[in-house]
């Protein structure tokens, strides 16, 4: 019951952030349908993220009653087996003042006692049921967890930024309709042209120029700021034409799927940034680090269990074979077949 209700005290809170996270949700879709009217992309987008946020506002609504429900029966199940206590009480007491009535009121004790049975197996029941609810439920939520933290940290390191950068640039990148995970080519591209830079590329020195970057910056910033510095020299280039010829060189293929994020302002971008912490779409650094370490120790967990089971398997096969060629043995009739199985069996 204990366990239940921690599920419960979660459940109330995350249903609160959750109505959090729908306001500000319904405020951004407001803004967005009278700045860019209902048919944009941009607007369409919150209004996605909306209805999946009240999609996962009825999930959480949905188990909370659940949990209540569990917890209400629980309750009704020991209050049920508490009146048969009471009731078991009063029978021995008046068997003990009424001696000659004993037989008759030991088989009300003997009623009793098999209705508290009756009562404390469904109450039983019912904690057992509790307990292995909130057991699923919590871990199916760790391992979703673990899942969706591990796929963070491994994708992140590929392209070289910390976890919160890029879950917030994810986010940034979807509002224009760009995977991140699409943009592995790019990142690499434009890692070489920063080595290039590094090693003396007059050309790819003049290119990151042209985006206010220097090749001290160039030294001294990390991958992700360098990432974030581009972005924003692009989207203050006026110039489109200019533009898209520079950030093929930079990004390759990619950098086309990039244009509707050049087109945005600085200031959007930063906005967008912040909204994705503010939803509680970020996972900290931390967490992740948490979910990448609770799979590789899960991972180890089933390799570990494998191994044992095929040692113990592969230990117990000798004796199998043996029987196996007895019964052959025994079907072809073989007279002294029985006496050789019977010695090969253990027991």
């Amino acid at each position: 019951m204990e366990a239940v209700s921690a599920r419960s005290r979660v459940l109330n809170k995350e249903i609160e952030e959750q109505k959090k996270k729908i306001a500000l949700l319904t405020s951004a879709l407001e803004n967005a349908t009278q700045s860019f009217g209902e048919s944009d992309k941009r607007t369409q987008a919150w209004q996605i993220q909306l209805n999946n946020a009240k999609a996962e506002l009825n999930k959480l609504d949905k188990e909370l009653a659940e949990n209540e429900k569990v917890l209400d029966e629980t309750g009704d199940e020991f209050k049920q087996a508490e009146r048969k206590t009471d009731q078991f009480g009063n029978e021995l007491k008046d068997t003990a003042n009424d001696a000659e009535k004993s037989d008759g009121k030991f088989k009300k004790v003997a009623s009793a006692v098999a209705g508290i049975g009756k009562a404390m197996g469904a109450a039983a029941a019912a904690v057992g049921t509790a307990a292995i609810a909130a057991g699923k439920k919590l871990t199916d939520l760790a391992m979703e967890t673990a899942n969706a933290g591990d796929e963070i940290d491994k994708t992140s390191q590929k392209l070289g930024m910390s976890a919160e950068s890029y879950q917030k640039w994810d986010y940034v990148l979807s509002q224009s309709g760009v995977e991140i995970t699409s943009m592995t080519t790019g990142l690499k591209t434009l890692t070489n042209q920063i080595d290039d830079a590094k090693n003396g590329s007059t050309a790819a020195q003049a290119r990151f120029a042209k985006l206010g970057i220097s090749l001290s910056d160039l030294k001294t910033m990390s991958r992700e700021d360098i990432f974030a510095a581009t972005i924003t020299g692009f989207q203050n280039m006026s110039d489109s034409t200019e533009r898209a010829a520079l950030a093929n060189d930079l990004f390759g293929k990619s950098g086309q799927n990039l244009t509707p994020l050049f087109n945005e302002s600085v200031e959007s971008t930063k906005e967008l940034m912040q909204a994705a912490e503010d939803l509680g779409f970020v996972m900290s650094d931390k967490a992740v680090k948490a979910s990448a370490d609770f799979n590789d120790s899960f991972d180890t967990l089933q390799k570990t269990f494998g191994g044992v089971k095929n040692n113990i398997v592969g230990e117990l096969l000798p004796g199998f074979t043996t029987i196996m060629y007895g019964l052959s043995d025994l079907l072809a009739g073989n007279d002294k077949a029985m006496h050789l199985l019977q010695r090969s069996l253990p027991f």
